[in-house]
């Protein structure tokens, strides 16, 4: 794979697209990673981005991208079912936003999602692009108990991702809260600017002594650390608008997805259904039970 993001980045099919985009916030890090995913969409790469902040659906301006909780619902508790799309070549962006979801309920869409995605890819092995916004939330440094589910699942698809087509793109503002194992992994790290101490210090290891310079970056410039060769760049105009700036719009959908929508909709209806005939049945049972009880006190 061969990206131009305003410098030129190759990485071979064996050694994978592991990717850190670091920089506090305004530095221009979601606007990189957004020329990185039009890149891999010219390239007939399926991408999919977990999306906190719902910023990505600008990208069906230009590209063939299905946005869940937009175009179609995003049901909390049917992580799997959207999972099955992007090996049928389909680029999604899972807009967390639009369900108001807690960090909780993210982690757990999170994890559910993406380890049956692993599962079918290992199956499959279709090359795909998964963009992580807000990795920290996903993939902390101090997991409590709650998190260390998503954490694990981040750190197969990080550590063992590469052999079943998974190329991974991390984004934080916060580079000493996400963890270790994550940013270990990568190979290519692009790194804004960043002030904080402790931020600078998780960074150091990786890139070496071009920390000193990132208080001194302006938004949208960029170091670029890969196989030991360091480039300072400016990250090249993306095609689609940036959703931080843009209003919101409504897009059209190409023809070719129109089908996979409504698909996706009469699943996630009759996932619903018998999610509320399963309960029905539970809340029959407890009723029957407390008869008994009641019976046998008599």
């Amino acid at each position: 794979m061969k990206i131009d993001i305003g410098v030129e980045v190759g990485i071979s099919e064996t050694e994978g697209f592991r990717v850190a985009v670091l920089g506090q916030s305004g530095s221009g890090k979601s606007y990189l990673a957004a020329v990185i995913v039009e890149e891999a969409l010219r390239q007939g790469i399926p991408i999919v981005v977990i999306d906190v902040e719902g910023e990505w659906y600008t990208l069906k301006q230009k590209f063939p991208v299905l946005v869940v909780g937009r175009d179609v619902p995003l049901d909390l508790e049917s992580a799997e079912l959207y999972s099955e799309y992007p090996l049928k070549g389909v680029s999604i962006v899972i807009d967390l936003a639009s369900a108001d979801a807690s960090d909780l309920e993210a982690r757990d869409f999170f994890m559910k999602f993406t380890e049956k995605l692993f599962q079918l890819e290992t199956e499959h092995r279709r090359t795909l692009l998964l963009v992580v916004e807000e990795a920290e939330v996903f993939a902390p440094q101090m997991a409590t108990k709650g998190e260390r589910s998503s954490l694990v699942v981040a750190n197969k698809i990080a550590k063992r991702g590469r052999k079943r087509g998974i190329h991974s793109v991390w984004i934080t503002q916060r580079p000493a809260s996400l963890s270790k194992d994550i940013l270990s992994q990568c190979n290519v790290y692009l790194v804004g600017k960043m002030t904080l101490q402790r931020d600078l210090k998780a960074v150091e290891p990786y890139i070496g002594s071009i920390v000193k310079s990132l208080p001194t970056l302006s938004p949208g410039e960029f170091f670029l650390v890969h196989e030991g060769k360091v480039a300072r760049f400016r990250t090249k105009e993306r095609e689609t608008p940036h959703g931080a700036d843009t209003p919101f719009q409504l897009f059209s959908n190409p023809p070719e997805l129109e089908g996979i929508l409504e698909e996706i909709k009469e699943r996630i209806l009759k996932m619903r259904k018998d999610r509320e005939e399963e309960r029905s049945e539970v809340e029959k049972l407890k009723e029957e039970m407390k008869k008994l009880e009641a019976q046998l006190e008599e």
